[in-house]
C-alpha cells in the first residue's frame, strides 16, 4: 500500500458505510521510517486511526504456533514425535511489543483481540 491507497480506503469506506478491521504489525511503520526517513502511508493511517477498527497482528508477524522445521518438505512441527511450541516468552514479546507500539501512537486496541502472524495456532 501507499499513501494514495490509504486515502482511497477511507473514501471507499465512507461511500459504502463499511468499517475496515486494520490488523497491524507496528514494525512495518518503524522500519519504513528507519529505511526511508518517513512513512507517509503509515502516518496517514495513524492520523486517521478512528477510521478503522485496529487489531493486534503481532509486532513482526512471526509464526507463533509450533517451532517450524524446514529440513523436510512440507515443513514439520519441531520435535521427533510431538510438536515443540514457540515458548510463551516469545509469544508475549511479539504481542506485547505491538501493543506498546500502538499505545505510543495513540491507537486504541483491544488487548484481548489478536490475529497471529501467519495465522498460526496457539497453545496454552
Amino acid at each position: 500500500m501507499n499513501l494514495a491507497d490509504s486515502q482511497y480506503l477511507r473514501q471507499w469506506q465512507a461511500e459504502h458505510d463499511f468499517l475496515i478491521d486494520m490488523a497491524f504489525n507496528g514494525i512495518g511503520h518503524s522500519v519504513e521510517i528507519v529505511d526511508s526517513g518517513s512513512d507517509p502511508m503509515g502516518d496517514d493511517l495513524i492520523a486517521n486511526q478512528s477510521s478503522y477498527r485496529w487489531i493486534n497482528h503481532t509486532w513482526n508477524h512471526q509464526y507463533l504456533g509450533c517451532v517450524q522445521v524446514f529440513t523436510t518438505i512440507p515443513w514439520q512441527c519441531g520435535g521427533p514425535t510431538t510438536p515443540v511450541w514457540v515458548d510463551s516468552t516469545a509469544l508475549g514479546d511479539d504481542v506485547g511489543t505491538n501493543l506498546t507500539w500502538a499505545q505510543s501512537q495513540g491507537i486504541a486496541v483491544d488487548p484481548e483481540v489478536l490475529v497471529t502472524g501467519e495465522h498460526s495456532g496457539l497453545r496454552q
